[in-house]
């Protein structure tokens, strides 16, 4: 089965994009707790520091949120954003914005060691990102600062060094980095981690990173300068492109929100770019040209790659539906071509009734069958519409498990389970809000053990076994309809 890039995923790895472009590319700037003035400077260490695009204006904002949100009326979320004239801006209206309470919901649903591990928590369901969080264990005053890793332990100037220890941050004093006694911009500084831009005009080779706090200097930690790798591109997304259109380049070292990273179509360069590492989102400008395109990250330029420029992009064209027949409620993979555009709008539809669209691969897309379905399947992207494929509409039945693939694993191990209305997705409908039904109605169990990571799929569903499965039957149970019972074994860990 081919693997579907989900909408929560896609929005997870955005989140990440833009909290790296509000950090460096002007608009709102995450800066150190010591050097933001006001009420803002007062920042305490146990603190989570989120970006999140609140007032809907398309540029991040930083909110500041204590770990207990629940906690004294002193301990209420801090606002803030760096407004046009480059001044802290405190916004106490947004407390109450459903952002805020979401990112609360998470913070009181993680371990400390879920926040801390890997620099912070990114969560997809919402466009906010979790940077960092501190809890200080104790009052005294700190020690000297004292650094244990740097990640990644070498890079190019202008990219991104995360670097981890003790005592680096503290309130009333500031952090400040330095590589080899150039100052490096610091982007985010708590006691246990530092987040810095690795500056220019260095050397290639190894230098010395200190961090400074107030007046005391920690140890060094050796970091590694390379030269600037030379982007290269495997790949441009729609083909062909046309002007106006979102372009999607994957490859590698194609740059991030921090490098100076420009994309020529043709000779005509694209105004509006968002590197991200291995995939590159630029606009195709209005005078682009079939021809060549090319990546220039850091005055680095890439070889050119061939691409065709027409004047509107051709029409979804319908090639398969799998399966041909199904109940609504369930999951359908319609394969073709020109399916996706971004920034295009798309639409299923099932004769005369819409579909939602649930994922979406390389040259297809996963729809729900809707209730109501009584025609062919029709795709239309950017108001040009396909070809129809006939599909024939089932009445939905019991569930039933036709296969398990494999029948036997460990706990924690993926099983795809092969059948027919396993699932029933008809509540979700275009446009429409998540639902909370699914979990209320819905249950995959291994023997006595209820399946808690569970995701529908074209074939039936795909579980995890459960950590306290014993071998026994598995049993899909849908709106209170049991399926029928497949033995699966689990194997000695």
């Amino acid at each position: 089965m081919t693997l579907h890039r989900s909408t929560p995923a896609l929005l997870a790895a955005l989140s990440w994009a833009l909290v790296l472009a509000a950090c460096g590319t002007g608009g709102t700037e995450t800066a150190p707790a010591g050097d933001l003035p006001g009420d803002a400077a007062q920042l305490p260490a146990a603190r989570a520091v989120v970006t999140a695009d609140v007032d809907g204006d398309g540029d991040n904002d930083v909110l500041s949120l204590p770990l207990d949100a629940k906690g004294d009326d002193d301990e209420e979320a801090d606002c803030w954003r760096t407004n046009d004239a480059g001044d802290v801006e405190r916004m106490d209206a947004w407390r109450d914005h459903p952002v805020v309470e979401r990112v609360r919901e998470l913070l009181e649903s993680l371990r400390d060691d879920e926040i801390l591990a890997d620099h912070g928590v990114h969560d997809g369901s919402a466009p906010f990102a979790v940077l960092h969080l501190d809890r200080p264990e104790r009052e005294e005053p700190p020690g000297d600062p004292l650094i244990d890793e740097l990640h990644p332990e070498n890079g190019t100037a202008g990219s991104l060094v995360g670097i981890r220890g003790h005592d680096l941050a503290a309130r009333k004093e500031t952090t400040s980095v330095t590589f080899d006694d150039v100052d490096a911009k610091v982007l985010v500084a708590f006691p246990g981690f530092v987040l810095a831009i690795v500056p220019d005009a260095l050397p290639l080779g190894l230098v010395d990173v200190v961090v400074t706090r107030g007046e005391v200097a920690s140890n060094a930690a050796a970091f590694e300068v390379v030269e600037q790798p030379t982007p290269l591109v495997t790949s441009v997304q729609p083909d062909p492109l046309s002007p106006g259109v979102i372009a999607i380049i994957e490859g590698m070292h194609l740059g991030t929100p921090l490098d100076d990273v420009s994309v020529s179509f043709g000779g005509a360069d694209a105004e509006k770019v968002l590197p991200l590492g291995k995939r590159l989102v630029a606009k195709v400008p209005a005078n682009a040209t079939t021809g060549l395109l090319t990546v220039t990250v850091n005055g680095v330029t890439s070889d050119g790659v061939d691409i065709e420029v027409v004047g509107e992009q051709p029409a979804p064209e319908l090639t398969s539906v799998t399966p041909a027949a199904a109940s609504p409620g369930s999951l359908v993979e319609i394969d073709g071509e020109h399916l996706f555009v971004i920034g295009r709008k798309i639409s299923v539809s099932f004769g005369t009734a819409r579909a939602a669209i649930f994922g979406r691969g390389e040259s297809s897309l996963i729809a729900v069958v809707p209730k109501g379905a009584d025609g062919d399947i029709q795709v239309e992207v950017g108001g040009q519409s396909s070809n129809g494929l006939v599909f024939e509409v089932l009445e939905r039945g019991l569930p039933q498990i036709d296969a398990l693939e494999p029948s036997s694993g460990k706990p924690l191990d993926r099983v795809d389970i092969q059948g027919t209305d396993l699932y029933d997705l008809s509540f979700l409908v275009p446009g429409g809000p998540p639902s909370l039904r699914p979990l209320l109605e819905f249950s995959v169990t291994f023997g006595d053990a209820r399946a808690f990571l569970v995701f529908p799929t074209v074939e039936g569903l795909r579980a995890v076994v459960p950590l306290r499965a014993e071998t026994g039957d598995v049993v899909v149970t849908v709106d209170g309809k049991r399926s029928n019972a497949v033995p699966f074994t689990v194997d000695a860990p």
